[in-house]
C-alpha cells in the first residue's frame, strides 16, 4: 500500500499532512465526559486551557493524538458553534507549514471558518475551513 502522506498536494510538496491531531467534541457535562474518556476508554487528561467562553480539556490518546473536550458552560455563541451543538466540533489534522497552507487554500478557493490565529494557551497555531459537507477542518502547526 502506497504512503498516502506522499500523495497529499502532489503540486506543492510544502502543503503536507503529517496526521491527525485531534478529535474535538462539545460536551453537556464536562466532568461527565472527562470521567467517560479517562475511566471507560483510558485517554489521560493532559491539560486543561482557559480559552475565555469555553475551556478546553485536552485528553491524550496515543503518542500523537488527542481528543479535546469542550466546556461551552452553557454558551451556544463559542466561537463557531451552532446553537444546540453537541458531539462532533471539528477534525484536525498537524502540518508543518500553516502559512503555505494558507497560501494554498485561497488559491483553491476554499471557503475559510477562521482565518491563521495564534493560541499560545496551547501551543498552536490554526486555521479552520468547511469541507463540501459543511464539515469543519482545521489545521494546525506547533509552535514554541
Amino acid at each position: 500500500m502506497a504512503n498516502i502522506r506522499k500523495q497529499n498536494n502532489p503540486e506543492d510538496k510544502n502543503v503536507k499532512i503529517s496526521h491527525t491531531h485531534h478529535i474535538a467534541v462539545n460536551t453537556v457535562e464536562i466532568e461527565r465526559s472527562v470521567s467517560f474518556y479517562r475511566d471507560i476508554l483510558g485517554f489521560q487528561e493532559v491539560k486543561r486551557a482557559d480559552m475565555g467562553p469555553c475551556t478546553l480539556v485536552y485528553m491524550k490518546i496515543s503518542e500523537d493524538a488527542y481528543m479535546e473536550l469542550f466546556d461551552l458552560r452553557g454558551n451556544t455563541e463559542c466561537w463557531v458553534v451552532a446553537e444546540n451543538c453537541r458531539g462532533l466540533r471539528h477534525i484536525a489534522f498537524e502540518v508543518d507549514d500553516i502559512s503555505a497552507w494558507n497560501v494554498f487554500l485561497k488559491e483553491k478557493g476554499i471557503p475559510f471558518v477562521q482565518e491563521i490565529s495564534e493560541m499560545p494557551e496551547i501551543g498552536k497555531r490554526a486555521l479552520l475551513i468547511s469541507d463540501p459537507n459543511g464539515v469543519v477542518v482545521e489545521l494546525c502547526e506547533s509552535i514554541s
